[in-house]
C-alpha cells in the first residue's frame, strides 16, 4: 500500500512539473511551451493582449497549457492567429511582451 501511495505521489509530482506552462524571449519571439504543445509567436506580429476567464466562443483559437491546472489565462491575438495560454502570472508574460512591442492593445486588467 505504502508503494503504491508513494509512486503516485511522485507520477503526480513529474506530472505537474511535466504540465506547467512556461514561457522564455529570445530577440523577437515569444516561445511558449504547455504539457502536449509548443508555440513560437513574434512578438512584433502581436496585435493585442487581453485576459479570459474561459476559451469557449473561441473557436479558432490554439490552447497551449492545461486549463485544469492553469487557471490564469492570456489571449495572443496576431493578425494570422489566436492563442489562448493558461499559466500562472500571465501579466508577467503581458508586461515582458508590451516591454518589447509598444503597439501592442491591452485590456487594463492585464498590468
Amino acid at each position: 500500500m505504502q508503494l503504491i501511495v508513494t509512486v503516485s505521489f511522485i507520477v503526480i509530482v513529474l506530472f505537474y512539473f511535466f504540465a506547467k506552462t512556461r514561457w522564455t524571449i529570445k530577440d523577437d519571439n515569444v516561445r511558449i511551451s504547455g504539457a502536449f504543445t509548443s508555440k513560437q509567436i513574434k512578438i512584433s506580429d502581436i496585435k493585442e493582449l487581453r485576459q479570459i476567464q474561459s476559451y469557449t466562443g473561441e473557436k479558432d483559437a490554439e490552447f497551449v497549457g492545461l486549463p485544469l491546472i492553469e487557471k490564469d489565462r492570456i489571449m495572443i491575438s496576431t493578425s494570422k492567429k489566436n492563442y489562448i495560454i493558461a499559466l500562472r502570472s500571465s501579466h508577467k508574460l503581458g508586461q515582458a511582451i508590451i516591454d518589447r512591442n509598444k503597439q501592442v492593445h491591452y485590456k487594463a486588467e492585464l498590468l
